[in-house]
């Protein structure tokens, strides 16, 4: 008998056990970050700030770029679902790809804030 798709193959029940406290991590990971992009996102939608009135380009360009943050975020939330049922997913691609985008959204509502 073939063994079933979900089953672990005979030796790698404590890879898969990594794999999944690796994969959870990654997941509570990924919903402190869309908390933050969400929240940055709510605040930055008038142009006025203490500091100064940022242009509306700014403002527009980074709420644009913290939906494309919550998009990646998801993708890579969705591959570590996938890691923690047992599944391959491209989690090394979707955290490359998410990461860096989260960290220049960031940096953009940072420079919004400071203008």
């Amino acid at each position: 008998m073939s063994p079933s798709r979900w089953e672990e193959p005979s030796g790698s029940g404590l890879a898969g056990a990594a794999a999944r406290v690796g994969s959870g991590v990654m997941i509570l990971l990924v919903v402190l970050l869309a908390g933050l992009v969400v929240l940055g996102m709510a605040t930055g939608t008038h142009r006025q700030f203490d500091k100064g009135e940022a242009n509306l380009w700014v403002v527009i360009s980074v709420q644009v770029l913290g939906v494309i943050s919550l998009l990646a975020l998801g993708g890579l939330a969705r591959a570590c679902i996938g890691v923690w049922q047992g599944h391959q997913r491209r989690i090394l691609s979707w955290t490359a790809v998410a990461i860096p985008i989260w960290l220049l959204w960031a940096f953009l509502r940072i420079g919004e804030y400071a203008s």
